[in-house]
């Protein structure tokens, strides 16, 4: 209820809890001090019963944030474990990253695992590659080179040099997937066209010794 609302249905004239200037007699309850008394006793009761409103999203958000930046994770973990519950992806990533680093909480990979998980459900590609990196090693859940490359794929395809190097890695070694050097040879190259030194490496090798490729010495030279 507004406290104009609460002022009208009490019968309260605003107008007259101003204090006069000159003594008046109180010949009733309508004087403009008992009134004055009237309007301060409605107002404080109006006050005391107003609802405390809880934390909006965005202010768990802007306050996980900020404690991230100052790199205060003690402070940041209440705040970030609220946004992500309310599926604010960017707190679920920071949630996830303070469980695998031991920031702000005893380390626990599997809830480090949870929460990118929730990331990376939502497109964020960062945490797509750190699931990625957590099943291929079978860091707080079981090694599952499958789930590893469904996740760098996402991340890939989003155009995340490390998760496209990664993949390379995982489609040459057959890792998950059948050996397929032309895969292998797609994301190298994506990688090394951002600039990814041992993607570049890489693929300077599969062109020296034609692995899913046809030898070419001007294409590993170049690279």
């Amino acid at each position: 209820i507004k406290y104009s609302d609460y002022l009208r249905i009490n019968n309260i004239n605003l107008g007259s809890c101003i204090v006069m200037d000159s003594p008046r007699k109180f010949a009733n309850l309508n004087t403009p001090i008992i009134n004055l008394i009237k309007c301060l006793t409605v107002a404080t009761s109006f006050i005391l019963a107003a609802p405390v409103f809880a934390d909006t999203k965005q202010d768990l958000i802007d306050a996980c944030s900020s404690k991230i930046v100052a790199y205060d994770f003690d402070s940041a973990l209440p705040s970030c474990t609220k946004a992500a519950e309310l599926g604010d992806v960017l707190a679920q990533y920071e949630l996830g990253f303070m469980h695998s680093q031991g920031k702000g909480t005893p380390k626990d990979y599997k809830q480090a695992v949870y929460w990118y998980t929730k990331a990376a459900e939502q497109g964020d590609a960062q945490a797509q590659f750190n699931i990625g990196l957590m099943h291929s090693k079978g860091i707080g859940t079981p090694q599952n080179y499958k789930q590893a490359i469904h996740w760098y794929t996402k991340a890939a395809e989003q155009g995340l040099v490390v998760a496209q190097y990664n993949l390379g890695l995982m489609y040459k070694d057959g890792e998950g997937t059948p050996q397929d050097y032309k895969q292998a040879i797609y994301w190298y190259t994506k990688a090394a066209e951002q600039g990814f030194a041992n993607a570049q490496y890489n693929l300077g090798i599969t062109h020296a010794y034609g692995k899913g490729t046809p030898k070419d010495d001007k294409q590993a030279i170049y690279w």
